[in-house]
């Protein structure tokens, strides 16, 4: 019982000690010596089991099974001494003709070791039990206990050896090694003396605490020592250069560039400051990955600094350089910098914006330079392929402007700066009013008339347009409403709305709500889609057309003719009615061939929808054969009188909605 206690503890003491070791292999990842050593505790844990089970087998007088787990325990000892030497030749990292020697014999002994355990199973030549079931050792057990303590104690002089040449905490843990084999190999001789006491597991026990104290601990010192040496290094390297690209950080630069300026200023040249970006990295990185992303930005931050220097660039962030130089010879070296940038990365280059900004010896901080230089370089963010802009006085105050919309829209919508004009549709046959779309106009009371063509495409770009959107729905069913109180005729409004309108919200939902929550009927209000939204995301958009028109809701295409003009669409889509581009009609008198594509058009739409003749219930008039765009889900309007009976086709000619010159009135 005493044996098998002494094995018990000894390995309790051995899974404490060497816990992180054992229980998480993630530890020994990369790191071959302690993989091997690894394996060196996991056949030392066997051994000991073997070794527990060996003396409770004994002691009971189990013969078959304390012969089974005597075979077992010889062999798990023979694999640790062959393992541990594995351990130490990758620990001692010499590639040498003795290290090969040594792991060579640490394999015959092995084999040999195994060998005569399967021999022992047929001829007692390494142990055998009496009649009376006491344990002997044969003649081929002391000749591999001699094995084992020579490999020991080569073990333990190649390791000392090698401690000789090395210096400080290598040197001690190369001893530690050293002495731990020694140590092994007396305890081996001792219980090959007194084999029925466990001195091999109470040896294995102590070593392993050695090498956890001496070698395990102090590796783990150094790497923490290490690593906050690194880090400290990275902190301050960080602090002056951008990590993935090696290029000065932004206040580091911004240092450089005080002291450049005045550096061109006293030659007689003049500054340029640069704010660079690329088109489409988002997409590159959804396709390519985010490491190939890295790859491209650390390449073009080599091309920047062998055309304007290391110290003369500078990375602000995610895909945006900026670059210190002199106007002199600056044409030349952004064609080089786009030349020498597409040769590089295997065709996948994406294409680079460069705005510049030329000093006028002012007296400004490197920031706002910067900050101009950037206005220059995203007044361009929609061109394709590389593309330089300079800085000009314009493009700032279209930059303010912009942000002053931005930053504005809710205000003037909630205090009325905002205001709704209403442009008359007439009929040709009665001259009548039959329709009305609202226009916004913004009357700002600091900036004045502020023009559609400016904040109707920043609202776009900044996807606040369904805020301005929804207000003019409102100002037009607030009018619907009293025109109803006082008894008035009222002619069907339209709306525009944008695409983003469709990404901020359930725009289709928040307009039928609102209006029905107004008590308008719903064939009141057209929706106005122009021709380019829809060719943008054509399935999502016929979609919501087709659920604006479920819903009672009549959808006109605006613009049409102002683009690219599909006919497909015409033919995938029923609109009630096409209002064409002024630009387009424009055009009829250069020639016959607008005016026989209009002429067609028509005539290809009304055939598609012919109606049988209709009396009006109002005139009483027979009116003509109606013809119409598409089914309408509102009544139509009687083409004699203009009473809503009948479908008709609604033809109008008109300017694009945000530059139109048509006077705005009333209805």
């Amino acid at each position: 019982m005493l044996y098998s206690s002494a094995g018990l503890l000894a390995l309790i003491i051995l899974l404490i000690i060497n816990n992180d070791l054992l229980g998480d292999a993630r530890v020994t990842e990369g790191i071959p010596a302690h993989r091997s050593y690894r394996a060196f505790l996991i056949a030392v844990a066997v051994y000991y089991v073997t070794d527990i089970l060996w003396g409770l087998f004994y002691e009971r007088r189990l013969i078959a099974l304390t012969f089974a787990d005597t075979a077992l325990y010889f062999t798990a000892m023979a694999f640790s001494v062959l393992l541990w030497t594995r351990y130490v030749i990758d620990y001692l990292k010499k590639d040498n003709a003795f290290g090969r020697i040594l792991t060579w014999t640490g394999r015959v002994i092995f084999a040999f070791q195994v060998l005569m355990v399967c021999v022992n199973f047929f001829a007692p030549v390494l142990y055998s039990f009496d009649a009376n079931g006491a344990y002997r050792a044969e003649k081929a057990r002391y000749v591999t206990l001699v094995m084992q303590i020579a490999m020991y104690l080569m073990t333990a002089v190649y390791a000392l050896v090698v401690a000789g040449d090395g210096k400080g905490t290598m040197k001690l843990r190369h001893r530690t090694i050293g002495l731990f084999s020694a140590a092994m190999a007396g305890f081996v001789i001792a219980q090959s003396l007194f084999p029925l006491l466990p001195l091999y597991a109470i040896g294995c026990m102590l070593g392993s605490c050695l090498l956890h104290s001496f070698v395990m601990e102090n590796e783990k010192k150094e790497y923490r020592d290490d690593l906050e040496e690194h880090l400290r290094e990275n902190l301050l390297k960080g602090k002056y250069y951008d990590l993935l690209t090696g290029l000065p950080s932004m206040t580091y630069f911004f240092e450089l560039v005080a002291a450049g300026k005045a550096e061109i200023l006293k030659r007689g040249g003049r500054p340029v400051l640069m704010y660079m970006d690329f088109s489409g990295m988002k997409f590159y990185n959804t396709r390519y990955g985010f490491a190939e992303g890295d790859k491209l930005l650390q390449s073009f931050a080599m091309v920047l600094s062998q055309i304007f220097g290391s110290e003369q660039c500078c990375r602000i962030g995610g895909d945006h350089f900026a670059v210190h130089s002199e106007q002199a010879g600056l044409d030349e070296k952004l064609r080089q910098l786009f030349d020498d940038f597409q040769q590089t990365g295997g065709g996948k280059q994406i294409p680079v914006h460069v705005g510049v900004y030329l000093s006028q010896n002012e007296n400004i901080h490197v920031s706002i330079a910067l900050d101009r230089a950037k206005i220059a370089c995203d007044a361009i963010k929609g061109r394709y392929g590389m593309a330089v802009n300079y800085y000009s006085q314009d493009l700032n105050d279209n930059a303010e402007r912009r942000q002053y919309i931005i930053e504005n829209i809710d205000r003037a919508v909630r205090e009325g700066w905002i205001q709704v004009y209403y442009q008359p549709i007439i009929r040709a046959v009665t001259e009548k009013v039959c329709d009305e779309e609202a226009l916004a106009r913004w009357i700002d009371p600091v900036e004045g008339l502020l023009s559609p063509g400016d904040f109707i495409p920043t609202l776009e770009e900044a996807g606040l347009i369904y805020k301005l959107d929804l207000y003019v729905l409102e100002q037009v069913l607030q009018k619907i409403r009293a025109f109803k109180a006082e008894g008035l005729y009222i002619v069907p409004h339209s709306v525009n709305l944008s695409r983003s309108d469709f990404d901020a919200c359930d725009i289709v939902e928040e307009i039928c709500r609102r209006v029905d929550a107004a008590g308008v009927e719903r064939d009141r209000i057209t929706i106005e889609i122009t021709e380019s939204i829809v060719g943008g995301d054509f399935e999502f958009m016929k979609a919501q057309i087709e659920r604006f028109q479920s819903l009672g809701f009549p959808v006109w295409m605006d613009d049409f003719g102002s683009g690219y003009s599909s006919l497909d669409v015409l033919q995938s889509i029923r609109f009630e009615l096409i209002k064409f581009d002024m630009s387009f009609m424009r055009k009829l008198d250069a020639g016959d061939s607008g005016k026989i594509i209009l002429t067609e058009l028509m005539k290809t739409r009304c055939a598609r929808a012919w109606r049988p003749r209709r009396r009006c219930g109002f005139c009483r008039r027979s009116a003509a054969p109606s013809c119409r765009a598409s089914t309408s889900t509102g009544p139509g309007r009687c083409p004699m009188c203009s009473s809503g009976t009948g479908n008709t086709v609604k033809t109008a000619m008109r300017t694009r909605r945000n530059r139109s010159t048509t006077r705005p009135s009333a209805a």
